[in-house]
């Protein structure tokens, strides 16, 4: 809908995105180190001294996101263009 294609650039921030040929077990280790470096407490002691509010989206969560973005209509995609393009 709209609105979820929309809405998907907020829900997203900063992802962090590998070639899309990358092998499954390539995205498997990368979204591992990923996950336990965000939830380390090293890591956490850190984003909370530099005042960052560090939020884990697992990666096939984002896989999602963009494969519901990319399939959109070409309509939504004019009824988006105004609000997304400033």
């Amino acid at each position: 809908s709209l609105f979820n294609a929309w809405l998907s650039q907020y829900k997203l921030s900063r992802p962090l995105v590998a070639p899309p040929d990358t092998p499954n077990s390539r995205l498997e280790v990368l979204r591992t180190a990923l996950k336990r470096t965000l939830e380390s407490s090293q890591f956490q002691a850190l984003a909370d001294k530099m005042q960052l509010d560090i939020n884990h989206v697992p990666g096939e969560t984002i896989e999602r996101y963009v494969k519901e973005t990319l399939s959109i209509s070409s309509s939504v995609k004019e009824k988006l263009r105004p609000i997304v393009i400033r």
